[in-house]
């Protein structure tokens, strides 16, 4: 799916799941609970959006390097009519290992 322009932007739910910072462990994507600190969780918007890619004190992904890299979740709509597309996990409290090294800092 190829999206430019307003029309890029009118699909974006605005859920705020893809500003959440992500772990990579054990060749898994984990989705953590945590916010970059540019998102506005009242606007439910970024603050720098506009020049987020070009930032060094940010970690945004464009959006197809976000699909490549399975940093979605499955419900988003840039993603949800792909075929065979396997979201970032939500669920990491439910891997005890990945929790004490999180804990621990080991994991950025």
């Amino acid at each position: 799916m190829r999206v430019d322009g307003a029309d890029h932007e009118a699909i974006c739910l605005r859920c705020g799941r893809c500003c959440r910072e992500k772990a990579w462990f054990e060749g898994e994507h984990y989705v953590l609970p945590v916010y970059c600190l540019h998102f506005d969780p009242v606007s439910r918007l970024c603050t720098c959006y506009d020049d987020r890619l070009h930032r060094s004190d940010v970690e945004c992904l464009e959006i197809s390097e976000a699909i490549n890299r399975q940093a979605l979740p499955a419900d988003c709509p840039y993603v949800k009519k792909i075929r065979g597309y396997k979201a970032a996990r939500e669920d990491w409290e439910g891997n005890s290992t990945l929790v004490s090294m999180l804990a621990r800092g080991e994991i950025p």
